[in-house]
């Protein structure tokens, strides 16, 4: 196979996990090379490959067929290595890389002893994405990833989003090292107050404006059971929130020209999706999870990767403005900016 002259990723190792992240790349129309010194994937996780149900569902957006919402270990790497093919990602084996110029994305990479020049716009190395020895967390870690390099290669998002991809994947890693430790007596006391792993509540990232913390930021979104009312069709906060993109959800009443109002902000400022949902009979339960009482409004913005970014009592723009473009680094869009005062 013939290798490229250039790439937006190149991946410099060629496992189950790194494939997964070419395939989730390519997906959302990056292009990837993938190489490896080796000649074939590695067996890591032939004995212990079990997926978590927030993985499956990313899977199952690039395009992996699930079969009774699973997928075994060797029909996993069969979909990884078609779907690579299907987005015209190339994985070379047997090529290394021979030089890399500094100050400059650009490789010399070796295979049959003859040298090919590459340039590409990010390089990952074997540790970049492998940061355990549980498939679960390496998966978790390159969703974490993904979006930042989609975000910012779309110019969607201004590259220093990147800088904190870094501690959000230390911050997996120090609570998996947790644990794993046997539990201190304390601990197993107050365990109902630890929150769920993984979290990324003490990440820059996560904005918690609310008195509630049942819920907080930086939790995974609950996979909530709703009915949408503009649709009038039963769904779940899941099945709203894609991965390609941020998700703002407005909980609570709004005047109709309220809701029109915001959502042409938002349609005219950022690329994000919008949803509302009003407190109805049908989503009584919804509210109650969340301790939203009758009369009450609530903000949640969620990130590409499932976990909450922003929860606020209230319904105000400025926050979700200050919120996307400080925190998150989203670019607005170049079209003219409806007025927030006018909100």
């Amino acid at each position: 196979m013939r290798i490229p002259e250039n790439s937006e990723v190149l991946i410099e190792v060629g496992n189950l996990v790194s494939l997964t992240f070419a395939a989730l790349l390519s997906a959302n129309g990056i292009k990837v090379l993938v190489i490896d010194a080796d000649e074939k994937i590695d067996t890591l996780y032939t004995d212990d490959f079990s997926i978590d149900d927030d993985e499956l569902k990313f899977l199952k957006e690039i395009g992996y067929e699930l079969k009774d919402h699973q997928i075994d270990y060797s029909d996993f790497i069969k979909q990884t290595l078609k779907l690579l093919a299907k987005n015209l990602c190339s994985v070379i084996w047997k090529t290394s890389i021979k030089q890399h110029h500094k100050g400059k994305i650009e490789f010399e990479l070796e295979k049959d002893e003859q040298i090919h020049h590459h340039k590409t716009s990010f390089h990952f190395k074997k540790e970049d994405i492998i940061i355990s020895d549980k498939l679960n967390i390496n998966l978790t870690n390159i969703f974490l990833m993904g979006w930042r390099i989609i975000g910012v290669i779309k110019r969607t998002l201004n590259q220093t989003i990147l800088d904190t991809r870094f501690s959000e994947s230390d911050l997996i890693k120090n609570q998996l090292e947790k644990v794993n430790k046997p539990s201190h007596l304390l601990n197993r006391i107050a365990r109902k107050k630890i929150k769920a792993f993984p979290n990324l509540i003490d990440s820059k990232l996560s904005l918690h404006l609310s008195q509630e913390r049942k819920v907080e930021a930086g939790e995974l979104l609950p996979d909530l059971k709703i009915y949408d009312e503009k649709q009038k069709l039963e769904t779940s906060l899941h099945h709203w929130c894609a991965y390609h993109q941020f998700s703002l959800i407005l909980f609570g009443n709004l005047i109709p020209t309220n809701l029109f109002a915001i959502a042409r902000w938002i349609q005219l400022n950022y690329p994000i999706q919008f949803y509302y949902l009003p407190q109805t009979e049908k989503n009584e339960s919804v509210f109650e999870y969340f301790k939203i009482r009758k009369g009450e409004r609530k903000t949640m913005i969620i990130r590409p990767d499932l976990f909450i970014g922003l929860i606020h009592d209230a319904i105000d723009i400025d926050i979700i403005d200050n919120y996307l473009s400080n925190f998150i680094k989203m670019k607005a869009k170049e079209t003219p900016q409806a007025n927030k005062n006018a909100i």
